[in-house]
């Protein structure tokens, strides 16, 4: 039986991963939008200036840079941008973070879909499945 082992474990294919094509799993995550970057409800901290920064790089009115903050606790916010913020805050959205610097401490992102108001009993049983 010892020979039978051996024979089966010499003959089991091994591998070695070279690459990752495409990741698995969920792409995108539901949350909400809690501040505007340039907005005057913003408040102090590390989260408003990047998105600040992050709004310079790009064009002049084009989009506006926004915090998005997942409802999934262990996910970090996101920096996304839209070109119509107002209709995203107070909403639940999905989000999908496109990179993630590494000169920056939060992904960049944009949102892909808007689910309804928060608060909303549909829209947040959506948000939990």
């Amino acid at each position: 039986e010892a020979g039978v082992a051996e024979a089966v474990e010499a003959r089991a294919p091994t591998g070695k991963v070279v690459a990752i094509l495409r990741r698995g799993g969920r792409r995108e995550t539901a949350g909400s939008v809690l501040l505007a970057a340039d907005g005057d409800d913003a408040p102090s901290g590390s989260a408003p200036r990047l998105a600040a920064a992050h709004q310079r790089l790009r064009p002049k009115g084009e989009t506006s840079a926004l915090l998005f903050v997942p409802v999934d606790e262990r996910l970090p916010p996101v920096l996304v941008t839209s070109r119509d913020p107002s209709a995203l805050v107070g909403m639940r959205i999905l989000a999908r973070v496109d990179a993630w610097p590494t000169n920056s401490p939060l992904p960049l992102g944009h949102p892909t879909a808007t689910l309804g108001k928060t608060g909303d009993r549909d829209v947040e049983t959506e948000v939990l499945l």
